[in-house]
Order: C-alpha cells, then sequence, then structure tokens
C-alpha cells in the first residue's frame, strides 16, 4: 500500500506504515473485490463512484482525479 504526501513538492510516494495498512485494510480488501467483480470499465459504465479527497488549490488528489478522467476518453 502506497502513501502519496502532497505536503512535498513534487508530492513523493513511499510505502505505508504498518499501522496505516492494519487500518484500511478491510476498507482496501472490500474495495478491490468490487473492482475485481465489476472490472476494469466500471468507472466509465457509472457503475464505481469513487470518493476522492480533493483540493484544487494545493493539488490534492488532482494525479488521481486526473487518471479517472482519462478513462472517459
Amino acid at each position: 500500500m502506497r502513501i502519496i504526501d502532497y505536503s512535498t513538492v513534487p508530492a513523493t510516494d513511499s510505502a505505508c506504515e504498518p499501522e496505516h495498512e492494519t487500518l484500511v485494510q478491510e476498507f482496501r480488501d472490500e474495495y478491490l473485490e468490487i473492482m475485481h467483480s465489476m472490472g476494469d470499465g466500471s468507472f466509465a459504465a457509472g457503475l464505481l463512484f469513487p470518493a476522492i479527497p480533493l483540493w484544487i488549490e494545493k493539488g490534492v488528489g488532482l494525479d488521481v482525479v486526473q487518471k479517472y478522467l482519462a478513462q472517459l476518453i
């Protein structure tokens, strides 16, 4: 599991601490199971509604939103 630190410029991507992984593991497993069952095109088909933290002024989450929008083109 990876953590994106948006407080650095450019944002840094690093491995998470074991505590973080334990904290989100159940939610992550459920998400991955749903993603697998719906398939790669689930967002473009309108079946997946991701919750993405977004703060435009700070650039938080813009990279993730751009990846999802690219699936629609």
